[in-house]
């Protein structure tokens, strides 16, 4: 019983973890890699487990951090404009 109940924490946290990283915008292949799991079973937790919300927002993060590392190799961005 007492193994079952530790097994079950642990997966929650490592869950928890996972959203953590898949919000901030961390790719699934990383992911995998630092939890040491296959990345199909990332994606798979991520369907299951992530909102549809948490992964909305982490693409805006996603698209805010490639344009910092844009920004700090001195290229520089072009958006359009209308008008």
């Amino acid at each position: 019983m007492a193994t079952s109940l530790a097994r079950a924490i642990v997966l929650s946290a490592s869950h928890l973890v996972l959203r953590r990283f898949y919000v901030a915008g961390v790719p699934e292949r990383v992911i995998a890699e630092i939890m040491a799991w296959e990345e199909e079973h990332v994606a798979r937790i991520i369907r299951r487990y992530v909102d549809r919300t948490a992964a909305t927002r982490a693409i805006p993060l996603a698209t805010q951090q490639k344009e910092n590392v844009a920004c700090k190799t001195g290229s520089k961005t072009v958006s359009a404009k209308a008008g």
